[in-house]
């Protein structure tokens, strides 16, 4: 019997008929209809469907600083609210997985952060975690959301952390999947490259995108050829964006001293659960004793053979373990 496991197989079933879907969309039968396939990213196709699989449907919510902020929302009306943040260069459908094993527990709400996917670019190209939060603060006033739950992937963790600190108290609990901090024994040799100013994370030419995800996965998902060009399309339109987010994080990063990002964490009240893969390149998995010395109440869990991207290389596995955490 084959040890793939089953939402492996399932990834790559459904990754299947969605190549499926856009070949059928390819061959129109009108020439309106092929005017309109011309046009048609298949990522975005492969996306949209993974959203209405999940459940989640798509709107747009004008935020401070004319700012349009996109964002999938679905789950359970009336239930606990949940927030998920994602990392860079991703973007809202990364949690499409995992959102589809939580919606019927969780009323979930999952943005584009400025910069990324279809919310709209910061007007004054500040992408600093602290604007990105006072952003995120004036998104849930304006839904008139009081009090939530919220999980940070990588980037979106650091945002997450920033978003704490002046919003702790809004939070019942907080989740942290390989988030970005403050950590002097991280031992990861790209995280040192970047540092040092080169980015080997950065897509900028065709070919760079499998390469990146390489990097940042261990177990990736299979993504048909088509998708995987139309998706690195996407990314190489916002090179310059992107950079602009990456150099907002290494300045935060070199000017942030690891006392003061501790005694943070040490502030915080609300229970936080460290989900983390222990085949992470970018965030070694030792970072995450400093998480467990510094929180109060913290619950760690280390997914093995997984790499930084738990919410696209194990969902099923991440969302039992964010499921369990949040309804213990």
């Amino acid at each position: 019997m084959s040890k793939t496991p089953y939402y492996r197989l399932l990834s790559a079933f459904l990754a299947l008929c969605y190549l499926h879907l856009g070949g059928c969309a390819a061959n129109p039968t009108s020439s309106e209809a092929k005017a309109d396939a011309s046009t048609t990213n298949l990522y975005d196709q492969y996306m949209a469907e993974e959203r209405a699989w999940a459940g989640l449907t798509t709107n747009t919510l004008a935020v401070r600083k004319n700012l349009d902020i996109v964002y999938s929302e679905g789950g359970k009306r009336g239930a606990p609210v949940l927030i998920l943040l994602h990392g860079y260069y991703g973007d809202r459908n990364n949690w499409n997985r995992v959102a589809y094993q939580l919606q019927d527990r969780f009323h979930l709400i999952i943005p584009d952060l400025p910069g990324h996917g279809d919310s709209s670019v910061h007007p004054e190209a500040d992408y600093t975690f602290a604007e990105t939060s006072f952003v995120l603060s004036d998104f849930i006033d304006q839904l008139k959301i009081r009090r939530f739950n919220l999980a940070g992937h990588s980037m979106g963790g650091g945002i997450a952390i920033q978003w704490a600190m002046s919003r702790g108290k809004q939070i019942d609990r907080m989740i942290l999947v390989d988030s970005a901090g403050k950590y002097p024994g991280n031992t990861s040799v790209i995280a040192r490259q970047m540092m040092d100013g080169a980015n080997p994370m950065r897509i900028a030419q065709p070919g760079d995108a499998r390469r990146v995800l390489s990097m940042a996965m261990s177990l990736p998902p299979f993504v048909p050829h088509q998708v995987m060009n139309d998706f690195e399309t996407k990314q190489l339109k916002r090179t310059a964006v992107y950079d602009e987010v990456m150099a907002d994080m290494l300045a935060r990063d070199k000017s942030l001293d690891v006392r003061f990002f501790n005694a943070a964490l040490r502030l915080f009240k609300m229970p936080v659960l460290i989900l983390w893969g222990d085949q992470d390149a970018i965030f070694s998995v030792d970072v995450t004793k400093q998480y467990m010395e510094n929180l109060g109440e913290a619950k760690l869990v280390i997914l093995e053979g997984v790499g930084h991207t738990p919410i696209l290389e194990a969902p099923w596995p991440t969302a039992k373990a964010m499921a369990s955490f949040l309804t213990e």
